[in-house]
């Protein structure tokens, strides 16, 4: 999962962290000296997430957070960040073919 992602989602209160492994403890499972834990760590989170899945939830949070037809205040800028950030790293991650996930972002 991209760190990057990670960071957009805590901009906006939505902490995808606490659902997903540490990259630094899935490298440390992977290493030859700790044969079991990749294996034990598979069994204990069977499903793994995709940067797709981490969008799609980011959507709804910036859905619900700032509904069509809300206006744009102090108080939700961060979620107009926010909405900026994904906008940004969809383009820069998909180009084009991210064009249907950016017309789902709210505006």
């Amino acid at each position: 999962m991209p760190e990057e992602l990670k960071d957009i989602c805590v901009s906006v209160g939505l902490d995808v962290r606490n659902d997903l492994l540490s990259n630094s403890l899935a490298d440390l499972a992977g290493a030859a000296t700790l044969q079991y834990a990749e294996t034990a760590l598979r069994k204990a989170i069977p499903v793994i997430a995709q940067p797709d899945d981490v969008i799609k939830e980011l959507l709804e949070h910036l859905k619900s957070a700032l509904p069509e037809g809300m206006e744009c205040t102090d108080e939700n800028v961060e979620v107009q960040r926010g909405t900026a950030l994904l906008l940004s790293y969809l383009w820069r991650t998909f180009g084009e073919d991210g064009a249907s996930l950016a017309q789902m972002v709210p505006s």
